[in-house]
């Protein structure tokens, strides 16, 4: 489960985002990296109420 907060940019910005829904896709997702911003951890500790960085990809 992730939870998002959204920052001054983004919220500047929801009135202008646009949403549409074309299906369900086939493709997966796969995470392989999460850095936290904080700390500069690379998938091991995270600090609570932090920013965290998620690589991964699309198959």
């Amino acid at each position: 489960m992730f939870q998002f907060n959204q920052g001054e940019k983004l919220r500047a910005e929801i009135s202008n985002i646009e949403v549409e829904i074309l299906g369900v896709a086939e493709a997966s997702s796969v995470i392989l990296q999460v850095t936290d911003v904080k700390s500069g951890s690379v998938n091991d500790l995270i600090t609570p109420g932090r920013n965290l960085k998620i690589a991964g990809t699309t198959e």
